[in-house]
């Protein structure tokens, strides 16, 4: 033993050991140059496919569907003493609705999103529009499982249109587990 208690036979196996997975991989590069470029492109490839499907799928508290989230409202609605909650396809390209009569008598029409990035003023005017001539809701309200765009919140508001984001819809599971 030398110096700080290494042993140097140590050292001499371990280059030894790398210096022969060298000389074994230039011998197997030069004989098999195709196998490895295949190879080397499908590792290559295989990364690159892994980080484009990394950045395109949500996170995993996000994987809530559309119909998910209206089932966690109708179920609010019913812990609530709502009558006639149902859960319905929406009338428009995304969504689910969710209808029900309050305790006073009043019918409520919510359209629930999880992606509320996806929504656009036109949607809200739709939603409003579909709901008039259906004559599905007294009350209009749209809910999301995120943060509502600014256009989105000021068409809401010129349609007469309530909004309830994530942080209103746990006030409201809140208030439903205390009452």
């Amino acid at each position: 033993m030398t110096g700080r208690g290494r042993d140097p036979s140590v050292f001499v196996a371990a280059g030894t050991a790398v210096v022969g997975a060298v000389v074994a991989g230039a011998q197997v590069a030069r004989t098999h140059t195709v196998v490895l470029v295949l190879l080397g492109v499908a590792v290559c490839a295989g990364v690159l496919g892994a980080r484009a499907v990394a950045r395109r799928r949500p996170a995993r508290a996000t994987l809530v569907t559309d119909r998910h989230l209206a089932g966690r409202v109708a179920a609010l609605m019913r812990a609530g003493g709502w009558r006639q909650v149902a859960v319905r396809p929406a009338m428009g390209r995304v969504g689910a609705d969710v209808v029900g009569i309050a305790a006073d008598g009043r019918g409520w029409l919510l359209r629930c999103h999880q992606d509320a990035t996806a929504l656009d003023a036109a949607d809200v005017y739709r939603f409003t529009d579909a709901a008039r001539y259906l004559r599905r809701g007294d009350v209009t309200v749209l809910v999301t499982a995120g943060a509502v765009p600014a256009p989105v919140r000021e068409a809401a508001l010129s349609a007469g249109v309530m909004l309830m984001d994530s942080a209103r819809l746990a006030w409201w599971a809140d208030v439903q587990r205390r009452g």
